[in-house]
């Protein structure tokens, strides 16, 4: 199940080229929707999700590159970023959230914007479903995640 996984991640680092932050930062969000409650308490839930199933420090097949997950929170700009990545010769951002607050809700954001469109696709939607709560981790590589 991690192996399908990780030959995913390491096929859309093989595609996505050499990406920096910079461009990343540069593109736009491709979906945002609003969720009820907290900002930080959505950030704190999903990152504690998301390390534990996207396993940061994980090496790729092959040892091209490791896994990554940065999470900061910006109490004080009100918002907080979630980067999955890659850290190999060049560190790759692969799908940025920001979680902000408005309201009395939150904004989610995401773009992921390099790579095949399905491995895009799949780093969203999984994304979208821990942003949302879900507690589930991807067992292969396009799988998409179950209904909350």
């Amino acid at each position: 199940m991690l192996k399908s996984l990780i030959a995913g991640m390491t096929a859309l680092f093989i595609l996505s080229g050499c990406q920096d932050t910079a461009s990343v930062e540069s593109a736009p969000f491709e979906k945002q929707f609003l969720i009820s409650g907290n900002y930080q308490a959505t950030y704190a839930r999903a990152l504690r999700t998301m390390r534990i199933c996207l396993k940061p420090g994980t090496v790729f097949i092959g040892g091209t590159g490791a896994v990554t997950l940065d999470g900061q929170l910006y109490n004080e700009l009100g918002y907080a970023e979630i980067r999955q990545g890659i850290a190999a010769f060049n560190p790759i951002t692969i799908s940025l959230t920001r979680i902000e607050r408005e309201g009395s809700n939150t904004r989610v954001s995401i773009k992921a914007p390099y790579g095949i469109k399905s491995a895009r696709d799949t780093y969203r939607n999984w994304t979208e479903y821990w942003m949302r709560g879900g507690t589930e981790c991807q067992k292969s590589a396009f799988q998409n995640p179950p209904p909350l």
